[in-house]
């Protein structure tokens, strides 16, 4: 499937006449795909970009799940399968390379004497030698690792791979004497190749940051269930499932901790074992929780989410609705009335299970407690948008399918409504 969404792609664009090609590491495509489809557009085909992703996505059943501008004319996005979530295609594509603000290397330049390769478009040997090269100096990569594959395609285009080296780098030595070097005489070469080109407009580079930082790329999940219904388990799950989609993962145990250092709290054994605290105590750890929540979204969760990161809450401040006594409180009216002005989740995930199972794997809590606990849990599961309940008696292979599902569909509809805002922005 992923290679007919693949070659199905390329087609596309062939169709509507926008110039595109694969820029390195195709070998194995469309058999197999190791790592991100790095490819170049024409400028003309970039705006369409988006639009030709959605269309080939929704032939196939698939999603366009994220898109990330890292650069002013470069995007990553990732397709997937939100029935099969193992299938996934990370496509990045750009128009004039640029990197780290500054223009490399222009898409005609990128374009020129492009070849077919099993069914799809793939650049020159000359050029895929330079930016492998430029790409390996941006990247930081140990020559050691990036001198052998350029060594073989400059072989293949010894004299066009020189001159295209003299027309973006420069200076009096030329490829092939950079090449016949030893790794250790590469860090001028590389640091060369960093400052060449020219920069980036500032006002261009600040708005594409701006849009990233007004709508973030990232994603807030809050799973909620009671002891031993495997929100642990679907954790570890999500953060392997998800991977493609984000740059970053965070996970939070119940609150941001805004102000403190440690992030991960000593696991609770026996949440119910000591007395509750008097009233105004209570109260007081309740207002404590809440104020960590909300600058803590703003110290630690907003700027995870601007990074592109997939931020999991194992429990949120909704625990002290289902389990007041796990915090030693007496009551949760306090707790209802405040979480209406908690930062929600984009999707809420609540594992939900008979009482008789979740006693049966923790018998810490009482069979009344447990009950009451799926009661509340169900409650906000009606009450909350984009929540999904889950049947946590099932084999953590599916819950977790499902929770993935559920996520992709709100991710893509995120993505969807990003980039129609761009486009009405650039109209």
């Amino acid at each position: 499937m992923i290679r007919d969404v693949f070659l199905d792609f390329f087609q596309e664009l062939k169709t509507e006449q926008i110039p595109a090609a694969v820029l390195h590491s195709y070998q194995d495509y469309p058999e197999r795909f190791h790592s991100d489809v790095d490819f170049v557009v024409s400028p003309d085909g970039w705006p369409k970009l988006t639009a030709i992703q959605n269309k080939v996505a929704r032939r196939h059943g698939w999603l366009v799940a994220q898109v990330l501008q890292h650069e002013t004319t470069a995007r990553y996005s990732v397709l997937a399968n939100p029935k099969n979530p193992e299938e996934f295609l990370k496509l990045d594509g750009c128009s004039d390379y640029v990197c780290n603000g500054r223009l490399q290397i222009e898409a005609h330049v990128l374009l020129e004497n492009c070849r077919e390769f099993r069914g799809f478009p793939v650049v020159s040997h000359q050029v895929e030698c330079i930016y492998r090269l430029v790409k390996a100096a941006h990247k930081g990569k140990p020559a050691e690792f990036a001198l052998p594959e350029i060594r073989k395609l400059e072989a293949q285009a010894a004299q066009e791979a020189g001159a295209l080296f003299h027309n973006i780098i420069g200076g009096s030595t030329t490829l092939s004497e950079w090449l016949s070097r030893c790794p250790g005489q590469w860090a001028s070469l590389m640091q060369k190749v960093t400052l060449s080109g020219r920069p980036v407009a500032f006002h261009t580079e600040f708005s594409r940051k701006l849009r990233r930082f007004a709508h973030p790329t990232g994603i807030k999940v809050s799973i909620l269930g009671s002891d031993g219904a495997g929100k642990s388990t679907l954790i570890s799950r999500l953060q392997e499932m998800l991977d493609p989609c984000f740059r970053n993962q965070t996970v939070f145990h119940f609150r941001p901790r805004a102000w403190e250092r440690r992030v991960n709290s000593t696991p609770v054994l026996d949440p119910h074992a000591q007395m509750p605290r008097w009233k105004i105590v209570g109260l007081a750890k309740t207002l404590y929780y809440f104020f960590d929540h909300i600058i803590g979204h703003w110290l630690k969760v907003r700027p995870a989410l601007v990074h592109s990161s997939l931020v999991l809450f194992d429990r949120d401040f909704s625990d002290l609705i289902v389990d007041p006594l796990r915090f030693r409180l007496t009551g949760s009216c306090t707790a209802r009335f405040l979480s209406h002005f908690i930062p929600r989740a984009a999707v809420t995930l609540i594992l939900d299970a008979p009482p008789e199972v979740l006693y049966a794997r923790k018998p810490e809590l009482t069979l009344e407690e447990l009950s009451r606990q799926r009661q509340i849990l169900r409650s906000i599961h009606q009450s909350t948008a984009n929540s999904q309940l889950l049947c946590a008696n099932g084999q953590p292979e599916e819950i977790a399918r499902a929770a993935v599902e559920k996520i992709i569909t709100v991710l893509a509809e995120n993505t969807a409504r990003r980039e129609r805002m761009a486009d009405a922005k650039r109209t």
